[in-house]
Formats: structure tokens, sequence, C-alpha cells
């Protein structure tokens, strides 16, 4: 489990990208580069990230899920089932 201090640090920057999601009129935004992964959820596993212009994000995860679960403070962490196949970890821990 994430500390506190990035907690709050991943929510700020979550907060200050929907600020501009929100000034360029868009509905969210899909981030793939994996220092942006790491920047907004900091996890480094292989995922994408959904910032929506309001609410939670959601981190749509390849491999290890419960790395990503036990790296990231995000609430919403799931399995990506995309062109490339499962999440070799469907299974919550």
């Amino acid at each position: 489990m994430p500390d506190p201090i990035m907690k709050t640090e991943i929510e700020s920057r979550v907060e200050k990208f929907q600020k501009l999601i929100a000034a360029e009129n868009l509905d969210g935004a899909l981030i793939v580069h994996k220092m942006d992964i790491y920047y907004l959820s900091g996890t480094d596993q292989d995922a994408n990230l959904w910032v929506p212009r309001k609410g939670e994000p959601l981190l749509l995860v390849r491999k290890s899920l419960a790395r990503a679960r036990m790296d990231s403070p995000l609430d919403h962490i799931a399995p990506f089932r995309g062109p490339s196949g499962p999440c070799h970890e469907s299974h919550r821990p």
C-alpha cells in the first residue's frame, strides 16, 4: 500500500491534469506513455490510464495486477482485456 504522502501527491497531479482536460473541453484522456502513467498513477506496470474530466481515474493493467495495486494509490485498478489479450493476473488478491 502506498504511503499517504504519495497518495496526496498523485491526487494533486491528477486534479491538475483534469483541469487541463476541462480547459480543452475534453471528456477525458487515455494515457499510454509509460512515464506519464507512472507520474499520474505511481506504478510502472504495463498499463493504460483513463483520466476523466471529473471523477476518479481508471488504471487498466496488462501485467502484474497485484503489483499495480501495491504500487498505486488509485482506487480504481482493473485488468486490461484489450487487443493483446487478458491480463495475466485477473483475480483480486
